[in-house]
């Protein structure tokens, strides 16, 4: 038995080494919420204003344009929970804080990170963010939480070919939505509006998904209060064949339950630019995302209601 275990051991003791060490190198590797995270202390003393929010954020919100000094933690597929999360860690810190925006997409109330295509992102703010939110022991780690190939590209990508992981801007804007490299409107319009309904509102899961975010939106709500802190709820632009194919039962529980939300509280706005005619064919990446174009026309259009904002001072 003796000898047993220490062929079991000869053979795994290099294997958990190289393991670990992979781990390591992996997590070493600069990414765009390690830059995010930094980017939020960094920026700490001079913030007024705190973008949230999922890739419409992201990509559609570029500080550059903006009067007051803000930062733009947005993210793809970050969902209410982990905007909470960024909001509680962070607000103590930002002693100039005077506004925190927040997209309310389509699918913003009805859906969150774990239970989506792209669940595998929530390792992400375990590892770097330190958010110990997940019960999960594969959002503790990248070997564990992503698939091999994707891992090995990562490492030969900045170990051999020396080429960054970094897709934002100094100021957390998405860089990557390009214009020259706009996508088909009319079929990721078709696309996205599918992939974003969900098929029975009523289903218990889905019901309890939206509980949990509304439960997060008074989250968001109450620590901005305590900080005498605006919160800005907005639907970003679309395109018409994105517009066209969305649901209307949950478009208008959307955009309902965030009006009697920010009615009931004095420290909110919501403003809906969703079929905002301003916003024409060359804003637009995909039929739901903003290129350049788009975010700087609509990050100067949000700025100018903030900067005209009674609060402003």
């Amino acid at each position: 038995m003796r000898l047993f275990i220490k062929s079991v051991l000869f053979f795994a003791l290099p294997i958990i080494l190289i393991g670990l060490t992979l781990e390591i190198l992996l997590r070493q590797i600069p990414n765009d919420y390690t830059f995010k995270r930094d980017g939020l202390y960094k920026h700490a003393d001079s913030m007024q204003v705190l973008f949230l929010g999922s890739s419409h954020a992201f990509y559609g919100i570029n500080p550059t344009y903006t009067h007051l000094k803000s930062f733009n933690a947005g993210y793809i597929s970050q969902s209410l929970k982990y905007d909470a999360e960024i909001l509680n860690r962070y607000i103590d810190n930002l002693k100039e804080l005077k506004y925190v925006a927040v997209p309310i997409s389509y699918f913003t109330l009805f859906t969150n990170l774990e239970s989506g295509s792209e669940a595998w992102r929530s390792k992400n703010y375990t590892i770097y963010y330190k958010f110990h939110t997940s019960n999960k022991i594969t959002d503790y780690s990248e070997i564990l939480g992503s698939k091999f190939d994707i891992n090995l590209k990562r490492f030969l990508s900045y170990y051999i070919s020396a080429h960054s992981a970094i897709t934002c801007s100094e100021l957390g804007w998405g860089t990557s939505y390009q214009s020259k490299n706009s996508r088909d409107l009319e079929e990721t319009g078709l696309e996205a509006a599918k992939r974003h309904t969900v098929k029975n509102l009523s289903d218990k899961d889905n019901v309890a998904i939206y509980n949990e975010n509304i439960a997060m939106l008074d989250k968001i709500i109450t620590l901005a209060k305590k900080k005498d802190v605006k919160v800005v709820f907005y639907t970003p632009p679309a395109y018409i064949s994105y517009i066209q194919k969305l649901n209307d039962e949950q478009l208008t529980k959307t955009i309902s339950t965030i009006e009697k939300l920010t009615e009931k509280h004095n420290n909110t706005i919501y403003l809906n630019f969703l079929k905002d005619s301003s916003f024409i064919k060359s804003d637009f990446y995909d039929a739901d995302h903003l290129n350049e174009i788009g975010a700087e026309k609509f990050t100067k259009m949000l700025d100018s209601i903030i900067v005209n904002d009674p609060k402003t001072y």
